[in-house]
């Protein structure tokens, strides 16, 4: 399977890519409707914070996982 979806000029959008904007976009509404029907008091600016740190943390684990596991490569 080839990895990219669509290449326009140097710019490359690659399947993974992709991916990765529809579950951060899929986690800002699950974040918000869960915020909204939980009644808890976080801002805006509270659940950007936790989406921002939960995908940096995410994609951080996931390297160090990759690493640790192939590490005799």
């Amino acid at each position: 399977m080839h990895p990219v979806l669509i290449e326009i000029g140097p710019l490359s959008i690659r399947y993974y890519g992709l991916m990765y904007v529809l579950g951060i976009i899929a986690a800002i509404f699950l974040i918000r409707s869960e915020v909204r029907r939980k009644g808890l008091p976080l801002t805006d600016d509270d659940q950007t914070n936790l989406l921002l740190l939960t995908v940096f943390a995410g994609i951080i684990g996931a390297r160090l996982y990759y690493v640790a596991f192939n590490w005799s490569f």
